[in-house]
C-alpha cells in the first residue's frame, strides 16, 4: 500500500492567486466550492500546466478531466506538495 500525504506550501493569499506561484505536479484543494460545478469543494487537483504570462493553471481532476482557470478569481485555493 502506498499513501501520499499533502504538505501545505504555505503561500500567502496574494501569492495564491498567481499562475506564477504554482508548478505541474502540484495538488490544489478549494476550501469553498464552484456554483458551476468545478472546481468541487475538498477534491485534489494536480496542475498539469502554467502559463504565468497568461495567469492561468491547468488543472487535472481525479478522472482526468482537465479545467483551466486563473487562480486570482478562485477563492479558497490550497496549493499542497505531495510526498509518499
Amino acid at each position: 500500500m502506498v499513501a501520499t500525504v499533502l504538505e501545505p506550501v504555505g503561500l500567502t493569499r496574494v501569492e495564491a492567486r498567481s499562475a506564477a506561484s504554482y508548478e505541474p505536479g502540484q495538488i490544489v484543494t478549494f476550501r469553498k466550492g464552484s456554483g458551476k460545478g468545478q472546481p468541487r469543494l475538498g477534491i485534489g487537483y494536480r496542475v498539469d500546466a502554467v502559463n504565468a504570462e497568461a495567469g492561468t493553471v491547468r488543472l487535472l481532476g481525479q478522472r482526468t478531466s482537465r479545467s483551466s482557470g486563473r487562480p486570482q478569481r478562485q477563492a479558497g485555493i490550497r496549493p499542497r506538495h505531495s510526498r509518499r
